[in-house]
């Protein structure tokens, strides 16, 4: 799910630094608001009411896991749907279809969240996102080195890892 071209956004900073970023040219994408085109769009939802916006395209996600393949899903600029809200109840309902998700044996889903966005613009939102997420991972630069800590897991033998990347 690319939401508002962050999708766009991370294969230009791959190609700026000389990587492949050919694996985009065929993902499956659905696309909520932004008009670049990166991947292999199978929908596109206008950027209207967030809640409205993320239930479609989780319904959309749904209709491809009922046909019995398991997916892989990479949301891309959740935290923007985040930027746009206007109550805690749309908060709230974007957290609650997140759930309806979790621990779906037919799929997993990442989500890449800018958490400085997201608790500048919706504090307090971050740690029931954490709750309803079977692994928290957080990536974290310090001078050169960037650094993989498991927050949390369910998977014991990862909970509380740190490595050094």
């Amino acid at each position: 799910m690319d939401i508002l071209d962050t999708l766009y956004l991370y294969k230009s900073q791959m190609e700026l630094q000389g990587l492949n970023s050919g694996l985009l040219d065929n993902v499956r994408v659905i696309k909520i608001g932004g008009r670049l085109h990166v991947g292999n769009v199978i929908t596109r939802l206008s950027f209207g009411e967030p809640v409205v916006r993320e239930k479609e395209a989780f319904g959309i996600v749904k209709s491809i896991l009922d046909v019995g393949d398991k997916i892989v899903s990479l949301v891309l600029g959740f935290d923007k749907l985040f930027f746009v809200i206007n109550s805690r109840t749309e908060a709230l309902s974007i957290v609650n279809i997140v759930l309806g998700y979790t621990g779906n044996p037919k799929g997993i889903g990442y989500y890449f969240i800018n958490t400085e966005l997201l608790e500048k613009n919706t504090p307090n939102i971050l740690p029931l996102l954490e709750e309803v997420a079977t692994t928290v991972v957080e990536i974290r630069k310090k001078g050169k080195s960037f650094f993989l800590n498991v927050k949390k897991s369910i998977n014991s033998e990862i909970d509380g890892v740190e490595v050094k990347l």
